[in-house]
């Protein structure tokens, strides 16, 4: 019997011959020189077999097996824990068969802590491939999750915004029931609306031909309790609504354009104050992103509603969601699927940086947004708000990164949420 653990080259004993000690000596030796080549059992027990320290520097890697391979082959498998992490393009020598390169599953060079912490190895007879996930690339990967949420969430919102019209038309027949509606009128050109006449009507305006003026008469001739439904039926062409001498509308002394969305349903009171104002309140639930306006005795108040459209980034969290040290390096990307503006960040970490500020960076198409760049003082935990954005807008199919392009110096900081604030144009 020949192999690797167990030699036996005496002929087999016949029944009844007398064993020689030497030979039954012999045969023991070479048994327990077999097992002497298998691992122990802590070791079998603990999976350590293809374990091996690192007494290697960051990007050269010097692996020890305890059971050392005779040479590289296709499947053979090395684990390790990085004395240092990698910085580029690494290599590995196990037992002293030979430098190798370090790969990407894809054939591409890691990373910056790509090769980091516990890291696994399998040669594909060429080149050793990292089959571990790493902190970075898991860090990465949870950005990319949570921006990519983020946009859906958007998406949705724009999913709803194209059911406006069907919307508007339930909210039409259902203003129509409450009594805020009494009539419904059809407008495809100019119109001047006659005070008491028409109070409590509906105005569907159609300005598919052309611009359409709806004048309004005086509120001094109308009275307070006069009031006005207007909705549009397109998008196309303009839809103003005229003031009459010097009425002012949502206490601006000029004309109204109505947003150019189907289905917007608007509801306009007259208001006796001094000077005599039209306030403007948006009724339909179909708007999405318009200034709303609303009065508290002779208080107006506006609010932009537009559709929001942030997006979320985070570093310094390890493969199981507990704060790390953060690096100076990407943390997330993705594509924009709509057009935005940016208007603000937000940014926070759990552990702040000490020694030196955590200085940001979001770029779009590789070139940053930021005149001045955000950051979070040191010994802070919060953004200073002192960032300046330049570039404030973006387009459908830009590409967007997040970087944090300084750390403390001391501590560097952990556990960072970065929010873009944004919205769609």
């Amino acid at each position: 019997m020949t192999n690797e653990y167990f030699v036996h080259d005496e002929s087999t004993i016949a029944r009844n011959t007398l064993a020689r000690s030497a030979n039954v000596n012999s045969a023991f030796s070479s048994a327990q020189a077999g097992f002497d080549k298998l691992p122990t059992e802590a070791e079998t027990k603990g999976g350590t077999i293809n374990y091996g320290p690192d007494t290697g520097v960051a990007n050269a890697y010097v692996v020890t097996l305890p059971y050392a391979p005779a040479s590289y082959f296709v499947g053979l498998e090395v684990w390790s824990l990085a004395l240092y992490d990698n910085t580029g393009a690494s290599t590995v020598n196990v037992n002293g068969l030979g430098v190798v390169a370090i790969k990407t599953l894809d054939g591409g060079d890691p990373a910056a802590g790509g090769v980091a912490g516990i890291f696994g190895l399998r040669h594909n007879g060429t080149n050793f491939s990292i089959i571990t996930p790493t902190p970075a690339g898991l860090a990465a990967a949870a950005a990319a999750a949570v921006s990519a949420a983020a946009a859906l969430v958007s998406e949705l919102a724009a999913a709803d915004s194209e059911e406006a019209a069907a919307i508007s038309a339930a909210a039409a027949a259902a203003a129509a029931g409450s009594g805020l509606v009494t009539s419904i009128e059809d407008k495809s050109s100019d119109y001047t609306i006659v005070a008491d006449t028409d109070n409590g009507k509906m105005f569907i305006c159609d300005p598919t031909s052309g611009d359409i003026d709806l004048t309004l008469p005086s509120i001094a001739a109308a009275g307070e309790t006069e009031r006005y439904s207007i909705m549009r039926a397109t998008a196309a062409n303009t839809l103003t609504m005229i003031r009459n001498g010097s009425d002012t509308i949502n206490g601006v002394a000029g004309n109204y354009v109505v947003p150019a969305r189907a289905g917007e349903i608007f509801v306009m009171f007259a208001d006796d104050a001094s000077p005599d104002n039209w306030i403007i309140i948006a009724w339909s639930q179909a708007v999405a992103d318009e200034d709303f306006t609303t009065k508290s005795g002779s208080e107006i108040t506006t609010s932009n509603k537009q559709r929001a459209y942030d997006i979320g980034f985070t570093a310094g969290y390890d493969a199981d969601g507990v704060g790390e040290d953060v690096a100076v390096q990407e943390y997330g990307w993705l594509i924009l699927t709509r057009d935005i503006t940016f208007e603000d960040i937000q940014a926070y970490a759990e552990t702040a940086p000490t020694g030196a500020a955590m200085i940001f960076d979001i770029k779009k198409n590789g070139t940053t947004i930021f005149s001045t760049l955000p950051e979070i003082d040191a010994t802070g935990n919060a953004d200073d708000t002192n960032d300046v954005i330049s570039i404030t807008t973006a387009v459908a199919g830009d590409r967007i990164s997040f970087e944090i392009t300084q750390v403390g110096s001391t501590i560097p900081g952990n556990s960072v949420m970065f929010t873009l604030q944004a919205r769609l144009t």
